[in-house]
């Protein structure tokens, strides 16, 4: 039997060529897609409310309802207030390191001040030890997104004096469709 009839139909070069070029456009799309941080319908881009008082004020019903939270305030300058919180159980599972470090989770809040108004916006993030530090990854889960401007809804609502709006439903997620789950 002939191998030649066997051979590829493509040269050597040519399969490495084609192999870096698969190997680009597939780490390509994973730092694409694993970058990909949803946006709200704001002009920041984030989770953001405007509240019609002093910045002072804001600020230190801001640092109570955190403090309220079980998040202890790390960074307070006049703009930014930062605060960290103890992680998700399974983070704690899956970061903590052997020598004691634990994941931890951060918000960071931009205060905004303009004509006796002040505009919160807000983000948070994953902490996971890394070699040096921390390593610091933004929560892109809608539900988070969700219930940190349903936070931030609440902290005008008390501002203003008003009721609380609705707590935002749990996103509900259906099990994928197979034959081995149908009855």
């Amino acid at each position: 039997m002939n191998s030649e009839m066997f051979a590829p139909a493509i040269g050597k070069n040519q399969r490495k060529t084609m192999s870096l070029k698969l190997l680009c456009i597939a780490a390509a799309t994973v730092l694409l897609t694993g970058c990909y941080t949803p946006r709200q319908g704001t002009p920041s881009g984030r989770n953001e409310v405007t509240i019609a008082a002093p910045k002072a004020k804001v600020k230190a019903a801001l640092v109570t309802a955190v403090v309220n939270l079980h998040f202890m305030p790390v960074q307070d300058t006049d703009y930014i207030l930062t605060a960290d919180g103890d992680a998700s159980a399974g983070a704690q599972f899956w970061f903590t390191t052997t020598d004691g470090r634990v994941p931890k989770t951060r918000m960071r809040f931009t205060l905004i001040e303009n004509d006796n108004q002040t505009r919160v916006i807000a983000a948070a993030a994953l902490l996971t030890p890394g070699y040096g530090g921390y390593n610091e990854q933004e929560f892109t889960n809608p539900e988070i997104y969700n219930q940190l401007q349903w936070f931030l809804d609440c902290l005008a609502a008390d501002m203003n004096g008003q009721p609380h709006p609705e707590k935002p439903p749990k996103l509900k997620i259906e099990p994928i469709s197979s034959p081995h789950n149908q009855k």
